[in-house]
């Protein structure tokens, strides 16, 4: 048990630390009109597609598993464990090479067509807040299931889960990724709730401690929960 926690902890921990999903939340925690609306959509978008990858990662073992028990088994292990090794050293590297800033920022870019679908304004805007819930709500969930990092992570602990010994070890497992996971997406809505005026001052926090350590944190992550499922199919 204490093994499938570790890793799945761990794993979850590697989206704890994933500074644009907690960034986007609080800029919707932040917006003038539907701060709850907004950031209840987005923890439940995430939420969604979260237990999405996970049970895929599962059930995806669990079915490769019944058919080839040995091969398949060693191979999905060298899969999920090449890929979060490689994950590790391309963060490794983008920490040790990083690109220098423009000088002159052009607004054109993903992330800044991102923030026009975004329902945030400095100021109230007519309408009631299901437009806004249903937006954040599309726009988390296909966030979640198409960022590699997030299939990455999320699916290797849906077949960490696969390996656990018993009951209680895949509960304890998956309470322990899930709480991590979730995280970035149910902390501002929390923000929104109980407290709104902070989100704005939350958020340039924590865009310069994600800034400053999160990319090496990530490394380190990505590259001892590899090296482990690599070290499991090799033994």
């Amino acid at each position: 048990m204490i093994h499938t926690l570790t890793v799945c902890a761990s794993l979850g921990l590697g989206i704890f630390l994933s500074p644009e999903i907690v960034v986007i939340g609080l800029i919707l925690a932040s917006d003038r009109s539907h701060p709850k609306a907004n950031t209840l959509g987005y923890f439940l978008g995430s939420a969604l597609g979260i237990l999405l990858l996970l049970g895929l990662g599962y059930f995806f073992t669990h079915t490769a598993a019944a058919t080839h028990p040995s091969g398949t088994s060693w191979w999905l292990r060298v899969i999920f464990g090449g890929l979060l090794v490689g994950l590790g050293i391309h963060t490794g590297w983008k920490q040790m090479h990083p690109k220098p800033k423009p000088t002159h920022h052009k607004e054109n870019g993903l992330g800044a067509k991102l923030m026009k679908l975004l329902p945030v304004s400095e100021a109230p805007r007519p309408g009631g807040p299901l437009p806004s819930l249903r937006t954040c709500f599309i726009l988390s969930f296909l966030l979640t299931v198409i960022h590699m990092k997030t299939v990455g992570l999320a699916m290797s602990a849906g077949h960490q889960l696969h390996t656990a010994t018993d009951a209680m070890a895949l509960g304890a497992g998956a309470a322990g990724f899930l709480a991590l996971a979730l995280f970035p997406t149910i902390f501002p809505l929390g923000l929104a709730v109980f407290y709104p005026e902070t989100a704005v001052q939350a958020r340039k926090v924590s865009e310069a401690v994600a800034a400053k350590h999160g990319g090496w944190i990530l490394a380190i992550i990505f590259l001892l929960i590899g090296l482990d499922f690599l070290h499991g199919a090799l033994g």
